[in-house]
């Protein structure tokens, strides 16, 4: 009995939807009616993937040859993820040359053809590229025979070397349409590069930091076009040391542009603004601010809070949710002292205009300021919409960092007891610990989480290693 020809489609897409992607590729050899279910689920969603360590390349270009000579695979692929073990992870891929000799100036005439018409200088680079066997340009074309694309990312090493993905995304939304037209971009919903970048909340490896003296080298103008997709609602970007933003074309308008993370960058105060200027619906920021004064480009440490606060002005009548770090590299990790290098300037000042806001991730030395006697009460900056509040205490490593536990604990306390006036709708205060320095006592933690307990509101502590106190 032949039960592929006895049982409807929609049990088998069923029975399917329980079982693993390497099962789909296995099942969708049975026969053809499989395959035609399977198909959808198997390109999906796709990850390349380059192993160092074991010298595993994804075969890029036999995904690309796929999508170019049955464009209705390349159709069914909603997500695809680039990324590398580490960013030293080894780039060309020779056996692209070896496999497509005959082939592929064939298959890419149409594509190749598109890009050498680009009035950049840049066209007799694509073919060059693809003669090398160059991922980079393979990943770019890769990419415009996918129509359907909703979801791309990155890993650290593909920001680091890629410029096509730019150049290509320039090319079809700022030059004339190709004579075969193939993905246009807009459905691409959601963007994110150097996904798999250390984490702001753990040190960064010091061999790294000597080596490369920056967290990643980018060239980000690449990847301005990316705030002109006409669908794009989620974008995490790592911002490099850029005094002005050169933007492709007129500025953009991201009117569906509603998240925006910015991880790890070197970017001024001013070009923060620059960015939230074209973003008039944002409803969530997270932004690091990374700041290494020995690097030539920045002549100072210095995060000035009162420019934040301007670049926020921007996204005030709808921003929700507003996480800001500072990260100072040290590579030692040791007690650092202020003074014309490191610090934070001023305070981000009352945020009670910002009537959408209901969280809220900061330092506190950047919410209320360096010096301890001139800090605002929290209850005079908070918005009276805000429900979590997360207040970081990150910045212990610095000999003249006023606060301690004693000080937030008073500020924490005036803001629970004025709860019903100006913050009804608070139901979350969490501490997070990252320093490495001037770690609290038990006695601090016990007494935060009482007087969270006796407000009625849940209280969350955690320590430098991101792990949760208990």
């Amino acid at each position: 009995m032949d039960l592929s020809n006895e049982l409807p489609v929609e049990l088998l897409e069923m029975i399917f939807s329980h079982l693993e992607k390497k099962d789909h590729v296995t099942l969708s050899r049975v026969c053809q009616l499989f395959r035609l279910i399977l198909n959808p689920w198997i390109y999906r969603r796709i990850s390349c993937y380059w192993d160092q360590a074991t010298s595993a390349k994804f075969p890029i270009h036999l995904l690309l040859r796929t999508c170019v000579e049955q464009p209705n695979l390349g159709s069914f692929v909603k997500e695809i993820e680039f990324h590398g073990i580490k960013p030293s992870s080894i780039w060309p891929d020779r056996r692209m040359t070896r496999s497509m000799v005959k082939q592929r100036q064939l298959m890419l005439k149409p594509i190749l053809d598109f890009a050498h018409t680009a009035d950049d200088g840049t066209g007799q680079r694509w073919g060059k590229s693809v003669q090398m066997g160059d991922p980079d340009v393979y990943m770019a074309l890769l990419l415009w025979t996918l129509p359907q694309l909703r979801i791309l990312r990155f890993g650290i090493t593909f920001q680091q070397r890629s410029r096509y993905v730019g150049l290509l995304l320039k090319r079809i939304l700022f030059g004339p349409a190709p004579d075969e037209p193939r993905s246009s971009f807009e459905h691409l919903q959601h963007v994110e590069c150097c996904t798999n970048f250390p984490s702001s909340k753990i040190p960064l490896p010091a061999p790294w930091l000597q080596r490369n003296k920056r967290p990643v080298p980018v060239d980000f103008d690449e990847m301005l076009a990316f705030f002109h997709l006409p669908s794009i609602q989620h974008l995490t970007l790592l911002m490099p040391h850029s005094p002005l933003l050169d933007w492709p074309t007129d500025l953009p308008c991201t009117s569906t542009l509603s998240t925006l993370v910015l991880h790890h960058s070197e970017m001024r105060e001013e070009t923060l603004e620059q960015l939230l200027s074209v973003t008039p619906v944002l409803q969530e920021l997270r932004y690091t601010a990374w700041r290494n004064p020995e690097l030539p480009h920045q002549q100072s440490g210095y995060v000035h809070a009162d420019l934040i606060r301007n670049a926020l002005e921007h996204v005030r009548p709808t921003l929700q949710r507003l996480k800001i770090e500072v990260v100072f590299h040290n590579t030692d990790r040791v007690i650092v002292q202020s003074g014309d290098a490191w610090g934070i300037k001023k305070n981000l000042g009352s945020l009670q205009g910002f009537e959408q806001l209901q969280s809220l991730e900061v330092s506190i030395a950047l919410l209320l300021g360096w010096d301890l006697e001139s800090a605002p009460q929290l209850t005079d900056v908070l918005p009276s919409s805000i429900r979590r509040v997360c207040l970081r205490d990150d910045l212990g490593d610095f000999l003249e960092y006023g606060w301690n536990e004693q000080a937030i604990l008073d500020q924490i306390g005036k803001l629970v007891v004025n709860r019903r006036q100006r913050t009804p709708d608070l139901e979350l205060i969490k501490l997070h610990q990252a320093a490495l320095h001037g770690v609290w006592g038990q006695e601090g933690w016990e007494e935060l989480k009482s007087i969270c307990e006796r407000a009625g509101i849940d209280g969350e502590i955690w320590s430098w290693d991101n792990t949760q106190y208990h």
